[in-house]
């Protein structure tokens, strides 16, 4: 989906595939299900009305098993980050975690808490042991399956052909680099990242449900490897590569690694910090709105 397609933001596209874009399994009426690829309870309630989607067929056991990822993941990337989150959009954001927390349709927010302990001997007999608990992190799995979900289902879109009622499926590996809440997408491996595909050509662009879901697909003009990203709840970013192996392993190894301090360390564990970096709006580029041409764009 481009900017140049009239109408773009308001009518969803609907295919009538004959496969799952998630297991390729054939999906005969009666086996299939109306899968929303932005799912209405992922994004805040009302966010989808007028706004693009994509919905297509996939079979039962996919649907079932990404709508239980977005429950999940959708709770995490609905909070807003504890420092610098004023606006109302980011009001919003924490209304419907409230709500989602309070209702049954949706998991409870300490459900997917991470908690671990760090601890050790502060001087001879005093020891102390801190339980932490915190929100899921950009890294969790959960995250990186719903980023191949939605980047399946995409791909699937650009490759459909109408006449055999079929997409493709990603070539080669899958591959994430970086993931990252709203505060750190400045981080420097996020920043090379965007930077490096800024050339490639766009295959395909959105943002749908009133800002709060962004993705895009860019190919590289001299390999078979394409680049993508998405973003949630203008929250969270995930990034990476799928493709040919070796040249995803060679734009990896120019990525920079982030470093990371040691702040507490025990015989058998150790607290690690990063400082994340914001980044200003001017300086965001990796979700630029693609330039048309004239005539592309008719």
């Amino acid at each position: 989906m481009t900017p140049g397609d009239p109408g773009w933001r308001s009518s969803p596209t609907v295919l009538k595939n004959a496969t799952c874009p998630y297991c390729g399994d054939r999906v005969p009426g009666r086996d299939s299900t109306k899968e929303h690829v932005i799912g209405r309870r992922f994004v805040p309630r009302g966010a989808l009305d007028g706004s693009w989607n994509l919905i297509l067929r996939a079979c039962q056991r996919c649907n079932r098993r990404k709508a239980a990822l977005e429950d999940r993941v959708s709770a995490c990337s609905m909070q807003p980050p504890l420092v610098g989150a004023t606006d109302e959009r980011d009001n919003r954001l924490r209304r419907e975690a409230a709500r989602k927390q309070r209702g049954t349709s949706g998991p409870r927010m300490d459900r997917g808490l991470q908690r671990f302990s760090i601890g050790g001997q502060m001087m001879p007999g005093v020891s102390v042991r801190f339980d932490i608990g915190a929100p899921p992190s950009p890294g969790n799995p959960d995250m990186r399956l719903l980023a191949w979900c939605h980047v399946s289902a995409l791909f699937y879109m650009i490759t459909y052909q109408p006449t055999r009622s079929l997409g493709g499926f990603m070539p080669g590996a899958f591959h994430p680099v970086q993931s990252a809440s709203r505060s750190d997408w400045g981080n420097e491996r996020l920043r090379v990242f965007a930077g490096s595909i800024s050339q490639w050509p766009y295959r395909l662009w959105v943002d749908a449900a009133s800002g709060y879901f962004k993705a895009l697909i860019r190919r590289d003009p001299n390999a078979d490897c394409w680049a993508w990203a998405v973003e949630w709840n203008t929250n969270y970013r995930v990034a990476g590569f799928f493709g040919e192996s070796s040249r995803i392993d060679q734009i990896v190894a120019t990525l920079p690694q982030l470093s990371e301090s040691i702040v507490g360390q025990a015989e058998d564990s150790e607290l690690r910090v990063r400082v994340e970096r914001p980044i200003e709006p001017q300086d965001d580029s990796l979700f630029d709105r693609p330039v048309m041409s004239a005539s592309a764009a008719g």
